[in-house]
């Protein structure tokens, strides 16, 4: 049997993170495009949620152009996502 990855998922949990206006969550997209441009470089999705929201619900979407990477945003945690293609000849070390 061959053993394929074909998603990895990393979640990084925040403490006291709060982007509840319009402005921070704008605030954070420009921080966020300045460092990690060049791997979410599709437009950012805001998801227009009232601020009083749980707290796990993401407000902000990243993608990348190849499919390759994604991110979801919520005041509770971030979660990362790297999608491994069909057709990929990586291994386990790469």
């Amino acid at each position: 049997m061959d053993t394929k990855i074909r998603k990895i998922q990393t979640a990084i949990f925040t403490r006291n993170f709060n982007a509840s206006s319009d402005m921070e969550r704008a605030q954070l997209l420009i921080n966020i495009n300045e460092r990690l441009g060049t791997i979410f470089n599709t437009p950012p999705i805001q998801v227009p949620i009232p601020s009083d929201a749980p707290v796990e619900i993401p407000r902000i979407i990243l993608n990348s152009d190849d499919g390759k990477f994604s991110c979801n945003v919520s005041l509770l945690r971030t979660d990362l996502f790297f999608n491994v293609s069909q057709d990929s000849a990586q291994n386990f070390e790469q």
